[in-house]
């Protein structure tokens, strides 16, 4: 993912940077506290905030590390910008660094760092244009926050290599996308019948559920002929749960057992293809909403395998009404009571939803609101609300 940065043609790029430090505010650390930001024509375009890696003796001290620490990153803001190109022009002036404190100030300006100064500012989030490239081999997503900007990108990529513009997107990797006033739809039923036509089961009868909730899969029954076909489709189906949540479960229960499938094991897989026939129609649904609330859902099955007694454990992640991310897995390690499975299912999605709220921070869209994370184990909930537990 690239993100690119707009500017009028001929504009003149101003970039500051305003930089402080906290000195000591942890009793239990003895190191500061540095931050930083990088503003480009009034937007946002780099920040930081970052516990400093050596002990600095004053505030002065400390002020002059977070300097030091933001100027090393404007050398490569500077080579960034000098590397646009023709999309923007870059002025050859020294880059401002800001900071608010004067014996700091005066060592910088001493040392050649700093070029200007002025009381440190309030940090803006608002960014006037933005684009996201998505590039996979030699097909290429791109969009952007305005048709000007995104024209403008277009034109230089093509002046660049030896391109095709399709137009609007509506089919990429094997997934279609619709459109209708306000939402955006993508599918995967083309792959999936061709999946089906590999599977020979293009014509089977359609069931309504992807996976028997009584019976458990083991590692028992004949050795099926052809192990190779089995994992074939296995990984397709893996592949299929991209825009397909609803059988995501089913699809890991045969995805454990591709080293060595068994009849029981083929038959949850020619199960799951029939699931797949009757629901060609399904998909994944995005809604156009600006929203800043991310949301989770989690829940555990403990020794849920009979051979193994591991516990499997699922999640969901929304951002507003949109489906962000989801996944189904067996916990590595054995589980001895419920409320430890849980509670282990809570901090895999809580890493999850750390993750995403640093890709949504470095989209430059970050999220303002804490992250609810949802679950139905009680014995979990106190060992989560419990500072000793962490």
């Amino acid at each position: 993912m690239v993100l690119v940065y707009g500017a009028k043609p001929g504009a003149e790029l101003k970039v500051s940077c305003y930089a402080n430090a906290s000195f000591q505010t942890d009793k239990d650390d003895t190191r500061s506290q540095t931050g930083y930001v990088f503003v480009l024509n009034g937007g946002a375009v780099d920040w930081k905030s970052a516990k400093q890696s050596t002990t600095a003796m004053s505030s002065t001290e400390a002020e002059h590390i977070a300097v030091a620490e933001a100027s090393m990153e404007a050398i490569w803001m500077r080579k960034f910008i000098d590397g646009l190109g023709n999309v923007v022009t870059s002025n050859k002036r020294p880059m401002e660094m800001i900071c608010d404190n004067e014996p700091a100030i005066a060592i910088a300006n001493d040392l050649g760092i700093l070029k200007g100064a002025r009381k440190f500012q309030r940090k803006y989030y608002y960014i006037c244009e933005v684009a996201y490239l998505l590039i996979y081999v030699d097909d290429i997503v791109l969009t952007a926050s305005s048709t000007n900007l995104l024209q403008r990108i277009i034109s230089s990529l093509h002046k660049e290599f030896d391109m095709t513009d399709l137009g609007v997107l509506n089919y990429f990797l094997g997934k279609s996308v619709t459109r209708d006033s306000t939402d955006m739809f993508l599918s995967q039923k083309k792959y999936a019948l061709e999946l089906l036509d590999r599977a020979h089961m293009a014509n089977c009868n359609p069931t309504w559920t992807s996976v028997d909730t009584e019976s458990k899969l083991g590692s028992d029954g004949d050795p099926i002929s052809d192990p190779t076909i089995y994992r074939s489709l296995a990984g397709g189906l893996w592949y299929l749960t991209f825009t397909r949540p609803d059988f995501s479960y089913a699809v890991q229960q045969v995805c454990l057992h591709m080293h060595d499938p068994r009849e029981p094991h083929l038959a949850t897989l020619k199960r799951v293809f029939r699931y797949v026939r009757g629901t060609l129609d399904f998909r994944l649904q995005l809604y156009a909403s600006i929203t800043g609330f991310l949301v989770a859902y989690t829940d555990a099955g403990w020794a849920g395998f009979p051979t193994t007694k591991r516990s499997t454990f699922g999640y969901c992640a929304f951002l507003g009404d949109n489906l962000l991310s989801w996944s189904a897995k067996r916990q590595r390690t054995l589980i001895r009571s419920s409320a430890e499975a849980e509670y282990r299912g809570v901090a895999n999605v809580v890493g999850e939803t750390v993750w995403l709220r640093n890709l949504l921070r470095e989209l430059h869209t970050p999220l303002l609101s804490v992250t609810l994370v949802y679950y139905d184990n009680v014995s979990a909930i106190y060992m989560t609300v419990n500072p000793v537990q962490h």
